[in-house]
């Protein structure tokens, strides 16, 4: 066994053998034919056994290159299936990562690729020289990849672009591309494997930074996309069945990168989507339900004679409910989808200018309720003020009043420290289970530096558990512990008369 294994590792001086870089060990060992361009299985010999790797004869396995990612699948030896999870190759030495290592060198196994994986890395790939096209088409000729990433779920395209795509290009780049599926164009055939001369005259483009040797292959559909390409590649573009890009943005200064989806995966990206759109659908009934309490709210409030109290929000929930409609998405990608995807595109728009107006008319209700509650509780300033306490001829209120909102409580200390004339006044409300406090001191107790609004509110916040400032005439602060805050508002005066200079 060492023998053969010594022999397989032979100088390197035969050009039938290269070195073999994937592995951590330095050896040398036969290049591999590849088969992979027509055939997902063949038989094949174990030729060198590296570092978790198989290098076979032969095999039907891309390894990974170009983009395109490596194939898995199993090698059947002796009856036992052996996974391959990787497939990863230097110039022409195809290794291939396994789990078991029950495998020998000489043992003859058939070598099988995992044929659906494969078909929609396949799928992917071609339609990469379709997107190719279609962005050189709408964009312009400046465009050329600058990178790309081919998987089973998806393809990534990097490419050379001064600007964001915008949405119309983006519609008008899926569209060439499904319109060349549905072509059906066939894959030219014979230009695997020809004299790079013979490929140039094709009019293939060359990519970026990529260096050819003297045979290549060229992949040609038609008269739309003939490139240089070394991956694996679909017969006819009908084979890639639907095309969507499900992103674009930018990657680098000038660089632009598409993500995209093609066959059965472009199914369930529409099934993504339309939850996705759903959820925010729900959180649209949610806030109209809220804005219905709103409406509800200014009515009980007094505000009858109020504009909103008598516009009409039915046409939001008949709105909504008419967005849960939705075709069904068909079981396979076809061009049917191109109606789904259209539809839920406009469905999207449209809940989004509803989220939109549904907000803004939230804002002006809430905005409409506090101008009311504020009037009617201002009522009630007179009464605080009447009943306030006196220390060394300044008046200090301290009261515990009802505010939906911390800007309430704000516009009711704003309200109290005009009407006092010189004093303090300290209030208090609770908002979402925590205490808020605002704290007023009048101009002239501000100008003679006699209290200050900040100084007072921080400390009652602590006695809650809490704490805050701002400025001279007008300070905020909350605290966590209501339990505690009859007991806080009980000792302000104290605390006030303390800090009072």
């Amino acid at each position: 066994m060492e023998e053969q294994k010594e022999r397989s590792r032979a100088s390197g001086k035969d050009t039938a053998y290269a070195e073999l870089k994937f592995s951590s060990e330095k050896v040398k060992a036969p290049k591999t034919e590849f088969l992979g361009y027509s055939a997902f299985e063949s038989d094949a010999t174990v030729i060198d056994l590296v570092d978790g790797y198989a290098v076979l004869d032969k095999t039907p396995f891309y390894a990974e290159s170009g983009g395109q990612i490596g194939d898995t699948g199993v090698l059947v030896a002796n009856g036992n299936k052996i996974k391959v999870v990787d497939t990863q190759k230097d110039d022409s030495i195809f290794g291939h990562k396994i789990e078991s290592a029950a495998l020998h060198i000489g043992d003859k196994v058939k070598a099988q690729v995992d044929t659906e994986r494969r078909l929609a890395i396949m799928r992917n790939h071609s339609a990469t020289h379709l997107l190719h096209g279609a962005l050189r088409t709408v964009l312009g000729t400046h465009v050329h990849q600058a990178g790309s990433f081919v998987a089973p779920e998806y393809l990534r395209f990097d490419f050379a672009h001064f600007a964001k795509v915008s949405d119309e290009e983006i519609r008008q780049i899926e569209t060439i591309v499904n319109e060349k599926i549905r072509e059906n164009i066939a894959r030219t055939q014979g230009l695997n494997n020809i004299p790079i001369e013979e490929g140039k005259k094709t009019g293939a483009l060359m990519f970026f930074g990529d260096k050819y040797g003297e045979r290549v292959n060229v992949i040609q559909f038609g008269k739309f996309s003939t490139e240089f390409c070394g991956g694996t590649h679909v017969n006819n573009t009908g084979e890639i069945q639907y095309f969507k890009i499900r992103s674009e943005g930018s990657v680098a200064s000038g660089v632009r990168r598409i993500e995209a989806v093609t066959g059965n995966y472009t199914v369930s990206f529409l099934k993504e989507q339309e939850e996705k759109f759903f959820e925010q659908l729900n959180l649209a009934f949610k806030q109209y339900d809220e804005l219905a309490a709103l409406k509800n709210d200014l009515v009980s409030v007094g505000s009858h004679e109020s504009e909103l109290a008598h516009f009409s929000i039915n046409g939001f929930e008949e709105r909504l409910i008419n967005l849960k409609q939705l075709t069904n998405i068909p079981n396979h990608a076809s061009s049917e989808l191109d109606a789904c995807f259209r539809q839920l595109d406009s469905h999207k728009a449209e809940l989004n200018e509803l989220l939109s107006t549904i907000s803004e008319t939230k804002k002006s209700y809430e905005k409409e309720i506090a101008k009311y509650r504020l009037q009617s509780l201002s009522g009630s300033i007179d009464t605080l003020i009447a009943s306030a306490k006196e220390i060394g001829g300044i008046k200090i209120v301290v009261s515990n009043v009802t505010a939906s909102s911390v800007d309430e409580l704000k516009a009711l200390g704003d309200s109290l420290r005009s009407k006092l004339g010189s004093g303090i006044g300290l209030l208090a409300t609770v908002v979402e289970d925590k205490v808020q406090l605002v704290c007023v001191v009048t101009d002239d107790l501000v100008k003679s530096k006699k209290a200050e609004a900040g100084k007072i509110v921080g400390a009652v916040a602590k006695l809650l558990g809490g704490g805050g400032g701002g400025r001279p005439h007008l300070a905020t602060a909350g605290g966590k512990d209501i339990a505690k805050l009859d007991d806080a508002l009980a000792h302000a005066p104290s605390i006030i008369q303390s800090l009072m200079k």
